[in-house]
């Protein structure tokens, strides 16, 4: 398995507004019957498999998920996913097609386009690699804050080769900022259900909520970062992920006085989730800014 590095610092940002607006859809109206297109539990579980060098099922995994949805921003996202997972196979013919399609997807993202350079260079395809490298050398040097509007869908296609990076940050820094980039990725897609909920399915959400937020808690607190700003940060995100804990448990507490027809109860569950995902969101914010401190973007 190759030795995985840090991608572009991520923006935690893009999870403040959304966690707000979609509880604030559950007390709004809470009982929306479309359906949406693919199921991000497979990306969660394709992302595990992965990370536990379980590469045959993690294909899988992303590949269930792409079977629904092969064109959504987060389609991207799985599809970048599933070319590292080939490229960690050996297999870049399969991987650059799957980059391919992300690009197709997600023109404009630099992590794709330094994906496919790599693909490419793996196949002797060169002259076809340099262009993908100016390509993304371009979209780096324009990049801008990612929108809070639309999904984080940036793989981590660059996991394979580490990006160049101040001499300071310790490998522990880069593995810290690769973690979190990645947890968040997988809560906002898990948040995502939220705007397709009925009420009878707090419950069940709530605890998947809580769990995932539990084990991302127990995953950051082994990956301690060197620097002293990514250090406070940590500590902010550790603080996020107990707030999102305690959203995920009120909301299985929504659920569960909706079976029992006790509303007034539900409405306050449901209020309380609110509070703790603006609690949350603000050590994110917060996070963010020692993170851009930190100067690990380079």
């Amino acid at each position: 398995m190759k030795e995985q590095g840090a991608p572009q610092v991520m923006q935690h940002r893009i999870l403040l507004p959304l966690f707000i607006l979609l509880i604030f859809c559950l007390l709004a109206c809470g009982c929306s019957g479309s359906e949406k297109k693919g199921n991000p539990k497979f990306i969660e579980d394709g992302i595990e498999l992965y990370n536990n060098g379980n590469y045959k099922d993690a294909l899988w995994s992303f590949e269930r998920y792409l079977i629904e949805d092969e064109t959504s921003p987060t389609a991207a996202y799985a599809w970048g996913w599933k070319a590292v997972t080939y490229e960690a196979l050996d297999k870049s013919d399969q991987a650059l097609d799957c980059i391919d399609k992300a690009i197709a997807i997600q023109p404009n993202d630099a992590d794709f386009w330094r994906a496919k350079e790599r693909f490419l260079t793996d196949l002797g395809r060169t002259s076809e690699a340099a262009e993908a490298g100016r390509r993304a050398a371009a979209l780096e040097s324009a990049s801008s804050p990612t929108s809070t509007t639309t999904p984080p869908v940036t793989a981590p296609v660059t996991t394979a080769t580490p990006s160049i990076t101040p001499s300071r940050f310790t490998d522990r820094d880069h593995s810290y900022v690769v973690m979190t980039r990645t947890q968040t990725a997988v809560l906002y897609n898990l948040s995502q259900e939220t705007t397709t909920l009925a009420p009878a399915a707090y419950q069940a959400h709530g605890s998947r909520f809580r769990q995932m937020s539990l084990s991302f808690l127990n995953e950051t607190e082994k990956n301690v970062p060197d620097d002293s700003h990514l250090h406070r940060s940590w500590e902010l995100y550790r603080d996020a992920l107990r707030n999102f804990a305690r959203a995920g448990e009120y909301e299985e507490g929504a659920g569960a006085f909706f079976e029992k027809n006790d509303f007034v109860s539900m409405a306050t569950s449901l209020q309380r989730t609110v509070e703790a995902m603006q609690e949350g969101n603000a050590n994110l914010t917060l996070m963010q800014q020692q993170i851009d401190e930190s100067g690990i973007e380079g």
